[in-house]
């Protein structure tokens, strides 16, 4: 057989595995628990008719994602998502490899090239808020929901010359992650009019933003050390994050504690991890595995 003809063989033989993969993917138990959408287009128009946001999940099935695989256990399959699937439209994108397949960059478009990816978003497709990956339950897919539907509501009730819901709108736009926390301080210093429970709640968020950026920074143990070394110092002076990214903290403050065989400092900041370390089934593994560390440090 001629040379171009083995490759053209190759190539089919390739696309047609891709196309049963894509296939395996659609037919997951987890999507047939709610009403999925895998198109695009009619994810759109489905929020156009209803007036709901899309709740986008952005997945693969040209390879295998354990992220992926853990989300549809847990997250996408507990019966309360049910209950929140009723609020939004969801859709699915698979990245398939496959020939033809419509939208094939959306991931990318929409802002990652990592998966598992899950976003909400208009019914133009505007992405309104990235649901980060340290607060992917149900319960925190409602409150991201929730300060979507807030920040459109005050967005435009301020086009519309309402300047008195600026702090609202702001603390609205750090609670859905459109907004860095440079940008976020900087806006803050502008406010013109701001009450103390606003005052307040934004101290709160821009600590969360803040801490969540600088954890996003490690990707070495030497980097973690040197976070974990700052975070220490911020907690001697009392800020100390209150959202889901109080975990990363105090688990970075531990790291840092590690590196330098402090235990009293890692023995303090375990206790607080313990406090607020996520559910999940390694919880335990993971805490026994912290543990074992902290005798490690208590050997003379």
């Amino acid at each position: 057989m001629p040379l171009l003809a083995v490759a053209l063989s190759a190539q089919q033989d390739d696309q047609a595995r891709l196309v049963e993969l894509r296939a395996a993917k659609r037919s997951e138990p987890v999507f047939a628990l709610a009403d999925w959408t895998f198109d695009y287009d009619e994810a759109r128009a489905r929020a156009k008719r209803s007036g709901k946001l899309i709740f986008g999940y952005f997945t693969r099935s040209y390879a295998a994602c354990p992220p992926c695989a853990s989300l549809e256990r847990n997250a996408l399959s507990d019966p309360a998502f049910a209950e929140f699937a009723e609020r939004v439209v969801l859709f699915c994108h698979i990245t398939s490899h496959v020939d033809g397949e419509p939208h094939p960059n959306l991931l990318a478009e929409k802002g990652s090239h990592s998966f598992p990816y899950l976003v909400f978003m208009t019914e133009d497709g505007e992405v309104l808020a990235q649901q980060p990956a340290r607060a992917r339950t149900v319960e925190a897919f409602g409150r991201t929901l929730a300060a979507s539907t807030r920040y459109l509501e005050l967005e435009r009730r301020f086009e519309q010359g309402d300047h008195g819901v600026a702090a609202a709108l702001l603390i609205a736009r750090i609670e859905i992650g459109a907004i860095g926390f440079e940008a976020a301080e900087k806006a803050r210093g502008e406010l013109a009019e701001i009450s103390g429970p606003e005052r307040a709640r934004l101290t709160e968020l821009l600590l969360d933003l803040e801490v969540a950026e600088l954890a996003d920074t490690v990707r070495t143990r030497p980097r973690a050390i040197e976070v974990g070394a700052r975070f220490a110092a911020m907690w001697r002076e009392g800020r100390v994050p209150k959202g889901a990214i109080a975990s990363s903290f105090f688990a970075l403050v531990m790291e840092a504690a590690y590196g330098d065989g402090d235990a009293k400092l890692y023995e303090r900041a375990l206790v607080e991890y313990e406090r607020v370390a996520p559910e999940g089934r390694n919880r335990q593994r993971v805490l026994q595995r912290l543990r074992k560390r902290l005798e490690e440090l208590r050997v003379p």
